[in-house]
């Protein structure tokens, strides 16, 4: 019988603000953090925010590293 690859469970915090400067509509801002590595990476739009995300999750970590040793 085959073996499952093993499973590798990912956890983020994610946080979002808008930023009023000195336009309308705002701009929105955020950081996701890796739970496991407290690693943050900052985003300014949707499309760097799935960026961020997929850095993390393309291939696990090994310890010690990060998700930003995954930005090229």
């Amino acid at each position: 019988m085959d073996r499952l690859p093993a499973r590798h469970t990912r956890a983020f915090i994610l946080r979002i603000w808008a930023e009023y400067l000195d336009q309308t509509p705002p701009t929105w801002r955020g950081e996701i953090e890796d739970v496991s590595t407290r690693d943050v990476l900052r985003f300014r739009s949707q499309e760097e925010l799935l960026a961020c995300v997929q850095r993390c999750v393309e291939k696990p970590t090994e310890e010690g590293e990060s998700c930003s040793d995954h930005v090229s």
